[in-house]
């Protein structure tokens, strides 16, 4: 997506950049400046798209998921006759019945499933974000001044 703004300040090869009224005004953007402005120039920003509507559901919906999911997981798990056997055996007599608690599973489980989900959605966003890449001036415009 491509916005004009102003050079109002510059860092190394960053410029902070405050956008068109029409654009956004109000809002800075921290740009790359390949295009080699100064402060005060009006330049043209290529900025990664914004996150939408369906994005902003995944990121909210896949951590909600992952608990629901790893919960009943782990509620189901010790109703398996073969599987409180291992867990019980696992636990030993002391820790077994802790194993084979449904609640406690259920807590486990939830917690794991939280935990990959947020996993996921990190590596997912980084990935996003790698793809799209930071934003960059790519014009200095002509100036204009006003009779």
């Amino acid at each position: 997506m491509e916005v004009t703004g102003t050079i109002i300040a510059l860092e190394q090869d960053l410029a902070k950049v405050a956008l068109a009224a029409a654009e956004g005004g109000g809002e800075t953007v921290f740009a790359r400046n390949v295009a080699g402005g100064r402060v005060g120039d009006r330049v043209r920003v290529l900025a990664p798209e914004p996150v939408t509507g369906r994005q902003s559901n995944l990121a909210y919906a896949a951590p909600l998921a992952g608990l629901a999911l790893g919960a009943t997981a782990g509620r189901v798990l010790p109703l398996i006759p073969t599987t409180a056997e291992r867990l019980t055996g696992l636990g030993g007599p002391m820790f077994g019945r802790l194993l084979t608690n449904g609640d406690n599973l259920a807590l486990a489980g939830g917690l794991l499933g939280l935990g990959l989900a947020m996993a996921g959605l990190a590596l997912w966003l980084r990935q996003k974000q790698r793809a799209s890449g930071p934003a960059k001036i790519i014009a200095v415009l002509p100036q204009t001044h006003e009779p």
